[in-house]
């Protein structure tokens, strides 16, 4: 379940043209939804808008995939239709340069600062 989560996740970012900016990354069991700016950098940004449509949506996540036999096929299919629209918004969010615009609160902070 977790490699058909990551592939399709990698397939809706590619579909919406989002792949500079996102990937699903890491090991199927688990995996986490990377969002980057221009540069390359983690965005923090793109993050919390994903994070704010998919609450929307009624799907509470991080990005951050950690399955359980209870993830089964109904599951998958109901969190990537729900992934198919926050991705729209997000890409429409970035195309437009209105990314922090489109937040209705304040942006995620970063919890862990480098040294």
């Amino acid at each position: 379940m977790g490699g058909r989560l990551q592939t399709e996740t990698n397939r809706l970012i590619a579909e919406r043209g989002l792949t500079p900016h996102a990937a699903c990354i890491g090991l199927p069991p688990w995996s986490t939804i990377r969002f980057c700016d221009a540069a390359g950098k983690d965005s923090l940004l793109m993050r919390s808008l994903f994070k704010q449509e998919a609450i929307k949506r009624g799907l509470l996540t991080h990005g951050n995939h950690m399955l359980s036999l209870s993830h089964d096929d109904r599951v998958i299919d109901e969190t990537l239709a729900i992934y198919d629209e926050v991705f729209t918004v997000v890409v429409e969010a970035v195309k437009a340069g209105r990314v922090e615009e489109c937040l209705e609160g304040p942006p995620m902070q970063q919890v862990i600062r480098p040294v």
